[in-house]
């Protein structure tokens, strides 16, 4: 019995560990919500935070995720289509949004509560270091 309680009290730590490990990087770029089980997501406060930083080589891009009618939408999940860190980020609740991204052109992918917006890709052109901001509106199914 007591290497039972040995057992799980080391289970349960590993466990624990694992879990801050996983819990303490940027949202997965790719969440992947298919059937019935479609989640909404969520901001979170480090949104901002854990969005991967301009480098040498890119900007900073800031703006606001809208709907059709201009109003912010919160909860998107933004990322760069084809990057390979697998960052992304999450409009806060204004539909406000900050993240790094590299020089060059590239596709944004917003994704947003998929019973009420489309799926939203849109072409962004950074041309040097600097601080870009743009506005993105989804469309409504």
């Amino acid at each position: 019995m007591k290497n039972l309680r040995r057992a799980i009290a080391f289970a349960t730590s590993a466990g624990a560990a694992l879990l801050g490990l996983s819990c303490s990087g940027s949202v997965p770029a790719d969440p992947s919500p298919s059937g019935d089980d479609r989640a909404t997501a969520t901001a979170s406060p480090f949104s901002n935070t854990d969005s991967p930083q301009p480098s040498s080589q890119g900007a900073h891009l800031t703006g606001r995720v809208l709907n059709e009618s201009g109003e912010p939408v919160a909860g998107c999940l933004i990322r760069i289509d084809g990057d390979t860190r697998e960052h992304a980020i999450v409009s806060g609740p204004e539909g406000e949004f900050d993240m790094g991204i590299s020089l060059g052109s590239h596709t944004l992918i917003l994704t947003c509560d998929p019973k009420l917006y489309a799926e939203t890709r849109v072409a962004v052109e950074v041309p040097g270091t600097e601080e870009i901001t743009r506005d993105f509106t989804v469309q409504t199914q």
